[in-house]
């Protein structure tokens, strides 16, 4: 079972699920007064508002693959420090879309939900709400948000704001009022910025969307907005087809394009540095090698020819290694807020020698490596020290094999879980 919570720019918040066939909401003061067992054993999906984001494109002129880069990139672009924040970010050609909040505003929101022994699938900006429903993924097409205490106005280039902007008029400010000299200020302006927008582009708009949790017949404002945007589609309350969108989004079974429930862009980094790491310290291990096999012509053809097959298994294994962690492997594997590509740091750190990595696979968010090494012992010792790290680690299985007629291996399969 689903629930969304949505934050509102007031702190006050939202529960959103479906009860009988029907979208129920249950609206609080603060999460503070949510009763845990109206979310309890769900999982949740948390809507910030546009407001609290803060949102960045850059073109990048390096290349995008080079994450530490584009972070210390970003630290210079940004007001606040990268730490301090979770985000996602999208490349598009050769601009990035950063999207962020701040730790600090969610915190509360997280516990509540791990109190509750709820699971949180997702935290998404309002405006991706739109986005996913209605795939505007082009800026071409333009959204306005008008939220009770805030405007914002808003085309994606695929998964990355293309444009975005918060003006501090929300619809609250409007409700029956006919001030035509009040709601043509807020129109200017908002025209503006969408002028603004196509001069700066030269991307001819096609289609605009307004979204709005009120009535259209208590807001006048809409009908002014409708002969400034010819064509523009309205999704207010009286219609349905807002409430539509939360149905949608409790029906969805893929991935969210963005999630602001980690700090991506430091935990690609970090992936990034392992990454180095592990390529630095096998190819020590490789040159190693090739002095051991130099001094090996120097002793003996038979030495050599030894050798050169452990050489060119250790060769094998290294290439291996590195293709498990090329950039053709977009996602970082993860579980219970747990990073998998981090047990791979603790084998590059680890006290234990002599343990190769053959292969790894996840099945049933559980995490499979298939370890190699001379020594069982080695392959104890290792499970052991991942559990001084608070991981669960279990030896499923051993057996052994020969390299030659003297070289005897064992190869194990170790099963790794989180502890909880």
């Amino acid at each position: 079972m689903k629930a969304i919570i949505e934050i509102k720019h007031n702190k006050t918040v939202e529960v959103i699920y479906f009860r009988g066939g029907f979208i129920k909401i249950s609206k609080y003061p603060s999460i503070l007064e949510v009763p845990f067992d109206e979310i309890r054993n769900r999982e949740i999906i948390l809507i910030v508002p546009d407001s609290l984001l803060i949102t960045k494109n850059l073109n990048i002129s390096f290349d995008i693959k080079n994450m530490l880069a584009i972070k210390s990139y970003l630290m210079k672009s940004i007001p606040v420090n990268l730490s301090d924040l979770y985000n996602d970010y999208s490349v598009f050609g050769n601009k990035l879309y950063f999207v962020s909040i701040k730790k600090e505003v969610l915190n509360d929101y997280l516990n509540v939900i791990k109190r509750s022994r709820a699971k949180l699938k997702a935290v998404i900006p309002k405006s991706f709400l739109f986005k996913i429903n209605f795939n505007l993924n082009h800026p071409k097409f333009f959204g306005f948000n008008f939220d009770d205490h805030y405007t914002s106005i808003f085309s994606f280039e695929g998964n990355g704001y293309y444009f975005f902007m918060v003006l501090p008029y929300g619809s609250e400010g409007f409700a029956g009022v006919d001030d035509e000299i009040q709601i043509t200020k807020f129109i200017n302006e908002v025209y503006r910025m969408v002028s603004s927008f196509q001069s700066q582009t030269k991307i001819n708009i096609e289609e605009f969307f307004f979204f709005t949790n009120k009535e259209y017949g208590k807001l006048p404002v809409l009908s002014y907005l409708s002969k400034t945007f010819p064509g523009m589609s309205f999704f207010t309350m009286d219609d349905g087809r807002y409430l539509d969108l939360y149905s949608k989004i409790l029906d969805f079974d893929k991935k969210f394009p963005i999630d602001l429930s980690v700090d991506k862009i430091s935990l690609e980094s970090k992936r990034e540095l392992v990454l180095s790491q592990i390529e630095n310290s096998l190819g020590f291990v490789i040159i190693g090698m090739i002095l051991i096999l130099v001094l090996s012509i120097v002793m003996g053809n038979d030495s050599l020819r030894k050798h050169k097959m452990i050489l060119e298994g250790i060769k094998n294994n290294y290439q291996s290694q590195k293709n498990l962690f090329i950039y053709n492997q977009p996602s970082v594997y993860k579980t219970d807020g747990f990073y998998f590509y981090e047990i791979f740091n603790y084998l590059n750190v680890s006290n234990v020698k002599e343990i190769y990595l053959e292969s790894f696979y996840i099945k049933d968010d559980k995490f499979y490596l298939i370890i190699v090494s001379p020594s069982y012992s080695q392959i104890s010792l290792l499970v052991n020290e991942l559990k001084t790290k608070d991981i669960v680690a279990n030896i499923e299985g051993n057996s052994k094999f020969k390299i030659f007629d003297n070289y005897e291996f064992n190869r194990a399969q170790i099963r790794i879980e989180i502890n909880k």
